[in-house]
């Protein structure tokens, strides 16, 4: 992997305890946005409007390239889920039409199986 390759994962935070715009839902995934903007660094949120609903649907844009910075958003994930474990996270990235994804629960959070997932995408560009 090189350090100047970034990728663009899209971070789905799943809970069905929450209607996606309830303000409780929407406080916890701001949460996760900060935390990986202070560790991680290139992150944004993209909402998408939902007919008939207020706010919409929110995905964190995560642009990442190193080694480092793989390990320092699984560790937030992990943190992130471990704190409720109603909560899930769906990784995606898409990648010559193809889109894959790789969902983390308090039921499946092996950090290598993460970091493997993340290495693989980034590493398919070189």
């Amino acid at each position: 992997m090189t350090e100047n390759t970034a990728l663009e994962f899209v971070i789905t935070p799943v809970n069905d305890n929450y209607d996606p715009s309830d303000d409780r839902w929407l406080d916890q995934v701001t949460g996760l946005l900060n935390d990986l903007q202070a560790e991680v660094g290139d992150v944004r949120k993209e909402v998408t409007p939902q007919d008939g609903k207020k706010g919409g649907f929110e995905a964190i844009i995560l642009a990442l390239g190193s080694a480092g910075a793989i390990s320092a958003a699984v560790e937030m994930f992990k943190s992130w889920i471990s704190r409720d474990k109603r909560r899930e996270l769906e990784i995606s990235i898409e990648r010559d039409g193809k889109k894959e994804t790789y969902r983390i629960s308090s039921n499946r959070m092996d950090k290598d199986d993460i970091r493997f997932f993340m290495e693989k995408a980034i590493n398919r560009g070189d």
